[in-house]
């Protein structure tokens, strides 16, 4: 009952919010005519599930269904410090939010660079996006009578990193080592090489 009530609330408000977003994102490509594949478009649907599911979570679904606390909870602005005060006290409870809080970044950090398949995301630009839905989440959880953390901002920044790692590591795999002459066209060739990675990841995925 517990698994059907957590569906209920977060998994099924999380997927439909995702359907939406991606639709009109899907509107907005074919109005300024860029070319996509479906298989780019699955991975949107995952990474805006994902990123639903997390708001949701962090206090959306309280605003929607019951508004805002008026519960002040007082902000962790210094890091490292407190945690490391409650980890003397409570070594597994640390630890374990630790690993939670990393592990719902690895998804973020891989489908994040693989909702686009263009071959020029760089490790700053997920950190600078994750930083910005880190942000964006705590900043929610003042108005939801949750608790602010800065440290939040380090491991969910360390599960980005661990989730684009793996997304570069699956493009290695797929890599065309074949040299090319310098110059620009050199810098095209590469730029689509890139590109064909990231699809070949892509249809790998999805067994095409």
């Amino acid at each position: 009952m517990e698994m059907i009530g957590a569906i209920r609330h977060y998994l099924f408000p999380s997927l439909v919010s995702a359907v939406v977003i991606c639709a009109v994102w899907f509107l907005v490509c074919r109005l300024m005519k860029k070319k996509t594949t479906w298989q780019e478009w699955v991975c949107r649907l995952f990474l805006m599930t994902l990123v639903s599911a997390m708001f949701i979570i962090t206090g959306g679904y309280q605003i929607f269904t019951g508004g805002f606390s008026t519960f002040f909870v007082e902000p962790n602005l210094v890091p490292i410090i407190q945690t490391a005060e409650y980890f003397t006290s409570n070594p597994e409870a640390v630890v374990e939010q630790a690993l939670y809080n990393i592990a719902l970044f690895i998804p973020f950090g891989f489908l994040l660079p693989m909702s686009f398949g263009k071959g020029s995301w760089r490790l700053w630009k997920v950190l600078v996006v994750t930083v910005a839905v880190i942000l964006a989440i705590e900043l929610l959880e003042l108005f939801t009578g949750r608790y602010f953390d800065i440290d939040d901002f380090f491991v969910n920044g360390i599960g980005a990193a661990i989730g684009y790692a793996i997304y570069k590591i699956a493009r290695m795999f797929y890599h065309d080592d074949e040299g090319g002459g310098g110059g620009t066209d050199s810098k095209k060739q590469d730029e689509i090489k890139k590109q064909n990675d990231d699809m070949t990841v892509i249809n790998t995925i999805f067994h095409i």
